[in-house]
Order: structure tokens, then C-alpha cells, then sequence
């Protein structure tokens, strides 16, 4: 049997697999922010304030970023094995 959970299940059952609401993070925004990060199927949610995303993101293995630790994670992946630059 093959099931697809919409991410508003996989969001709450992570939040409380009893059934109970609880927030994943800190500022109810944020929330916001997680679940298109889910929906999107992202690597990481860049901002400023990681500390109110606590360790949710990684629940759904989603890294926090800081925007100088994003860049540099774009210019890595943009760097050939010779060290130049693709466009």
C-alpha cells in the first residue's frame, strides 16, 4: 500500500504525533516560513534568525542558513573541479 501525505499531516504529526497543536518554532511566522520550506522541498531556509527555528527544519532534513554561509554554499556548488566559476 502507497500513501501521499500532504505536508499539513507531515507538519502535524511531527509537531504531535498524539494529535495535540503544538508550534514547531518559536516566532508562529516562522511556522509559515518552515511549512513552504517543506512544500518546496528546499535544502535551506536562509535567515537571520536561526535561533527561533530551533532544530524543526532538520526534522525535515532542511539546513538554517545564515545569508554569508547560503552564498558560500552557492559558490561552492558553482565551482568546477578546476576551480572556475560556471555560470
Amino acid at each position: 500500500m502507497k500513501f501521499v501525505f500532504d505536508t499539513d499531516v507531515v507538519v502535524a504529526a511531527v509537531r504531535s504525533p498524539g494529535g495535540a497543536s503544538a508550534a514547531l518554532v518559536r516566532d508562529p511566522v516562522d511556522d509559515m516560513v518552515l511549512e513552504a520550506a517543506v512544500n518546496a522541498m528546499a535544502d535551506a531556509i536562509v535567515t537571520f534568525n536561526g535561533k527561533d527555528f530551533a532544530d524543526a527544519p532538520q526534522r525535515f532534513g532542511i539546513d538554517v542558513l545564515l545569508p554569508r554561509d547560503a552564498l558560500a554554499r552557492l559558490r561552492a556548488s558553482s565551482m568546477g573541479n578546476n576551480g572556475v566559476e560556471h555560470g
